[in-house]
């Protein structure tokens, strides 16, 4: 099978999935030539370009947002995917250093960790007790860096590479959004983000997807119960199209993970949904402590381990990161035990992202600098 055709087969494995939310595509099938299944690849990851804003330095903020419109859906088959003209690929090496976890990566993804329970228990009521501050506007906004696979379509090939991302994104009060991806800088040597990079943001290297009014609930994060039995319950009926709200499935941690991170890409995430989140995973079995680590902006995080999943087309262990003095999600990282299509045999970190700036703004889309 050709590397075109490989593509497609993991792209045609959630097309089923974004076609609930208008972002499906027609499948592909063997009479393709290449050319027409780089064409459908493409078909997924093309945007139009705009201006952009620089990349700034992290804000301490109580809380936390991820960007990607669909990133849920993406997630759950373990892919992220680039828009392929962002620009040129940027030289990296070709995995990120992983953080330093004291248990390995297999022993995770088996479940084998220390229980999280208590420690999420204590996290939930470090976030019931932040003060959260007055808004300054009625968008939600954030402007994060992530480590996602590129997917750059050509005339007669496509290739993939794992590149760094800068992402911004708001949430207006009417449920449009705009989406703004564009090439980020490579790694420190240690695997650190270089936050005072210069960033080159010229149009031709981002990327602006705007979605019209009525696509998001802009209130969800406020609507949903605080109660832990209701809020879990609501989360997985959220990914019901995964067979994540039946009973006795063995993949629902890995839901809550989905369900937690989709509701973090789009929305500013309260103190008190904070703390009903970690009551929700402290009574999960399966979750595994991965550790105290030094995450990639520098700072110490709590890392829990969501165990893979019956679905994933490689082997993966997520790992949410969570800040310790607020309660608040720093980050998250993904790693791929091992997969043919990516070429590699060893764990290796596929996937991740962290928030540099969120809260709310009153100010929509990216301006001029």
């Amino acid at each position: 099978m050709s590397d075109e055709r490989r593509a497609a087969a993991e792209v045609d494995a959630l097309a089923a999935l974004l076609d609930e939310v208008g972002l499906g595509a027609p499948a592909t099938d063997e009479s393709m030539t290449d050319a027409e299944v780089a064409r459908r690849v493409d078909a997924l990851v093309h945007a139009a370009p705009d201006n952009v804003v620089p990349l700034r330095r992290r804000r301490r903020s109580p809380w936390t947002v991820a960007a990607g419109a669909a990133a849920a859906v993406l997630l759950a088959v373990g892919i992220g995917l680039v828009p392929s003209h962002l620009g040129d690929p940027v030289a990296h090496a070709a995995a990120p250093p992983m953080l330093a976890y004291p248990i390995d990566p297999e022993a995770l993804a088996a479940g084998e960790g220390e229980p999280a329970g208590d420690r999420l228990a204590a996290l939930s009521a470090v976030a019931a007790a932040r003060v959260d501050p007055e808004p300054v506007g009625d968008v939600q906004h954030t402007l994060s860096q992530s480590w996602l696979l590129s997917v750059n379509v050509g005339d007669d090939s496509t290739t993939m590479a794992v590149e760094p991302t800068v992402g911004e994104t708001w949430i207006a009060p009417d449920g449009s959004a705009t989406f703004v991806q564009w090439r980020g800088p490579g790694l420190a040597p240690s695997g650190a983000l270089v936050l005072d990079q210069t960033v080159d943001t010229a149009p031709a290297n981002a990327a602006v997807d705007v979605l019209p009014a009525g696509t998001f609930d802009p209130d969800q994060a406020a609507d949903l119960s605080r109660d832990p039995a209701t809020l879990r319950a609501e989360l997985l009926g959220s990914l019901s199209s995964l067979g994540c709200d039946q009973p006795g499935s063995p993949n629902t941690a890995t839901c809550l993970y989905l369900a937690i991170t989709d509701l973090a890409d789009r929305l500013v995430l309260p103190a008190d949904l904070d703390a009903a989140l970690w009551q929700v995973l402290a009574d999960e079995p399966g979750l595994s402590l991965a550790g105290t680590v030094t995450d990639r902006v520098g700072e110490g995080a709590v890392a829990l381990a969501f165990p893979a999943a019956d679905w994933d087309l490689d082997p993966t262990v997520r790992v949410l990161l969570i800040d310790p003095d607020t309660g608040a999600i720093a980050g998250r990282e993904e790693v791929t035990l091992s997969s043919e299509l990516l070429e590699i045999d060893e764990p290796t970190v596929t996937q991740f992202r962290y928030d540099l700036a969120v809260g709310w703004t009153d100010v929509t889309g990216p301006q001029d600098s």
